[in-house]
């Protein structure tokens, strides 16, 4: 009875994992997020999206007059808004690895004595850095939306308000750049994978390994 009783209770467990892996919705669906093509982001029923990456400016080390002027510009921007924008701030962990590898393999190339010391030095010096503390750069974006049923149009619309955003911030000092289809994946990607962005591949590299995928099957090969 206890053999029956146990093999009876692992096969409904098997079941039963089998069937929520087979029900388990897709990452497009989890994120709703159909498509990601022509530097926008498609949600579906007609909803569009792109993003503007914005520098920054020292607003407290300029003059009273300036802030002023910065305050007013960037009123007018908000006012003569004609759809919904958001204001999304990412925090990032920088992986200094890449930077160390390319340092030290630019310093064997060098024949250079006093080159090559330096560069061996700041290669230690960012080893030390990385291993004592997390080095982190903070990325600003600006989302710009578009419902129409017509993707050409939607695409139209996208591109004059990001380029309405781009002139009204370029205005007061501030740099940005609409976002193109992989700089988008990687925004998405950093987004859901917080902990460990700053080790993952590129956004090219991405969609290949399955990030529009909620479950991810890999086969193991022995060596």
């Amino acid at each position: 009875m206890a053999a029956v009783f146990g093999g009876f209770f692992f096969y409904e467990k098997h079941r039963q994992k089998k069937e929520k892996e087979e029900t388990l919705p897709s990452a497009q669906e989890f994120l709703r997020v159909e498509d990601i093509r022509y530097n926008t982001i498609c949600l579906g029923d007609g909803e569009y999206r792109a993003a503007i990456e914005c520098g920054s400016i020292n607003y407290f080390l300029l003059s009273m007059n300036e802030q002023y002027a910065i305050e007013q510009s960037f009123s007018r921007y908000i006012a003569g808004l004609t759809r919904n924008v958001q204001f999304q701030i990412q925090t990032r962990q920088v992986d200094m690895r890449w930077a160390i590898t390319q340092i030290r393999g630019n310093s064997q190339k060098q024949n250079n004595a006093v080159l090559q010391g330096y560069a061996d030095n700041l290669a230690k010096f960012l080893e030390d850095w990385s291993a004592q503390r997390s080095t982190l750069i903070r990325k600003n974006y600006i989302v710009v939306s578009s419902k129409n049923e017509k993707p050409e149009e939607a695409y139209g619309e996208l591109n004059r308000l990001a380029q309405t955003t781009i002139d009204a911030l370029s205005r007061m000092g501030v740099k940005c750049k609409v976002l193109n289809t992989q700089e988008l994946l990687d925004v998405l990607y950093v987004s859901q994978n917080k902990e460990r962005a700053s080790y993952a591949p590129g956004p090219s590299k991405a969609e290949e390994l399955g990030y529009m995928s909620l479950l991810v099957e890999g086969n193991n090969q022995s060596r």
